[in-house]
């Protein structure tokens, strides 16, 4: 492997995301190790893909399987904040006592505390790009790293 490539790579990421060298490695993932999404990672992967002349046609296929769009979907909030407030909207029914800032509060807290965990927990097992992915690819020039759907 030729180190000054790999060494290049490093230097991108040190550049993009501000993580000091010491603190990256091969296994490093973009997504869940250094909080690259949305935008961070389309910028990034501008810059990867001319600064090492990678074809990255078939990462953009499968953008979506990498990362997170940038920002919430109207669909998105709904789903985080309308049970919540059906929740709390319960609670003030059964505890009429309570003021209802207090139920709709207890309500969201009940829902979005699962809601996160469940959603961190999906992102864990989300597909991943790692350091040492750039590095192949920027070797090979063309992005051939595949998510398992689309192995042959």
């Amino acid at each position: 492997m030729d180190d000054s490539i790999e060494e290049r790579v490093y230097a991108l990421l040190v550049e993009e995301v501000g993580v000091p060298r010491e603190k990256l490695a091969a296994n490093k993932t973009l997504s869940h190790d250094l909080g690259m999404e949305g935008d961070d990672a389309v910028e990034f992967f501008e810059k990867f893909g001319h600064e090492f002349r990678v074809d990255l046609s078939s990462l953009y296929e499968d953008w979506s399987k990498y990362f997170a769009a940038e920002g919430m979907s109207p669909t998105v909030v709904l789903v985080m904040l309308g049970p919540g407030a059906l929740i709390g909207f319960g609670m003030e029914q059964l505890l009429a006592s309570l003021p209802t800032w207090i139920c709709f509060s207890v309500g969201m807290l009940i829902w979005l505390v699962p809601f996160f965990y469940f959603v961190r927990r999906r992102s864990r097992r989300a597909l991943q790009i790692n350091v040492q992915d750039l590095i192949d690819c920027a070797n090979e020039g063309r992005w051939s790293k595949l998510p398992p759907t689309r192995l042959s």
